[in-house]
């Protein structure tokens, strides 16, 4: 177990590994494994990746809304 760390430690330094891979989806569970291992082997998060406001951009852009089923009767 993680000396003082909570799953919110865990969860910001996924965000910010997620972040460092520019956003791509689908490394969820592996990105939340290396932040504990991370967060285990140091005892204190590591530096805050600094994005620039294109990244942020495309990390804001790359979920995109499902689309609806209409049932339409005609």
């Amino acid at each position: 177990m993680m000396s003082n760390r909570t799953s919110e430690d865990v969860a910001r330094r996924a965000y910010e590994l997620f972040l460092a891979r520019d956003g791509q989806h689908g490394r969820d569970v592996d990105d939340w494994l290396e932040a504990e291992r991370q967060l285990r082997s140091n005892g204190t998060p590591a530096r805050p990746v600094h994005r620039s406001a294109s990244r942020s951009r495309a990390a804001k852009t790359t979920a995109r809304p499902r689309a609806r089923s209409v049932n339409v009767e005609g």
